[in-house]
């Protein structure tokens, strides 16, 4: 009779593990070491040196360390908004403007090494776009609704995948485009997060709507929702609730915030109109 009983326990603890409340989320507490105001800020990202840089709506971009000590700054010549902003792995910063549709990438100092515009007959609007591993291009192309890898060198599409046909439904809001560790993000606010391989194959979809806030580091994604940070594996789809414990959620949540992200030690934080740095407390 005992052991029909272990073996019911054993049994229970399992199928609560399974569904992960087991063990409670260990809360982490976070301290304010850092504080510095910004101002009119509409895009944040981070590179893996732990760089920040953030983008005003008069098109500077600036540079930041780990500890927010300004580092450089790029103020363009030509005046635009920047549509996205994102670094990649050889420490690039790459930004596209969607009225000019144009892109420029910055090298790891700020300095300007590319300005190229998107004008192809077989690309019609491209709404968003992003650097690839092989410094081609993605792109989204709003006008057949499709993805596109744009070789600048010879001025050609060599990939071309339409949605329509591949995935069987319409992305109205394509927010943002990006490649991690070889493979292709396209974000759309009401059908969730779209994977390609780096050929623009179709691979898998991560059913999370209406992101306003995330970013990719190393094999999670991260974003706010409900005042909660929540991380899940890219790769094996797993959420993990992050508790933390802030001194100051109410000030943050004044302004909109743009981009979460977490080191083994710190959690940076970029609003519109500031930016936190918090180390996790021992």
């Amino acid at each position: 009779m005992v052991f029909h009983k272990r073996k019911r326990v054993y049994l229970l603890c399992f199928l609560l593990g399974q569904f992960g409340v087991l063990a409670p989320i260990q809360a982490q507490t976070y301290q304010l070491t850092k504080k510095l105001p910004l101002n009119n800020i509409i895009h944040a990202t981070f590179d893996r040196k732990k760089n920040i840089y953030v983008a005003d709506a008069d098109g500077n971009v600036i540079q930041f360390d780990s500890t927010a000590k300004k580092v450089n700054i790029y103020s363009p010549e030509k005046l635009g908004v920047i549509t996205s902003m994102v670094t990649s792995q050889t420490l690039q910063l790459f930004l596209f403007y969607q009225d000019f549709q144009e892109y420029v990438i910055l090298d790891r100092f700020l300095n300007e090494i590319t300005r190229q515009s998107i004008a192809l007959p077989t690309v019609g609007y491209v709404k968003q776009a992003a650097l690839a591993s092989d410094n081609n291009v993605w792109i989204f192309d709003e006008g057949d609704m499709s993805i596109k890898k744009y070789n600048p060198k010879i001025n050609k599409i060599i990939a071309h995948t339409s949605l329509d046909l591949s995935l069987g439904v319409k992305l109205n809001e394509v927010i943002h485009l990006q490649e991690h560790e070889n493979l292709l993000y396209l974000f759309e606010k009401t059908t969730g997060i779209w994977v390609f391989d780096n050929l623009g194959s179709f691979k898998k979809r991560l059913p999370y709507l209406n992101l306003q806030s995330f970013s990719l580091a190393r094999s999670y994604l991260y974003w706010w929702k409900n005042k909660k940070l929540t991380k899940i594996n890219i790769y094996n789809k797993q959420e993990q609730p992050v508790s933390i414990t802030l001194d100051n959620v109410p000030k943050v949540q004044k302004s909109r915030l743009l981009t979460p992200f977490i080191t083994s030690s710190l959690l940076f934080i970029v609003t519109s109109s500031q930016l936190l740095i918090y180390q996790k407390n021992k």
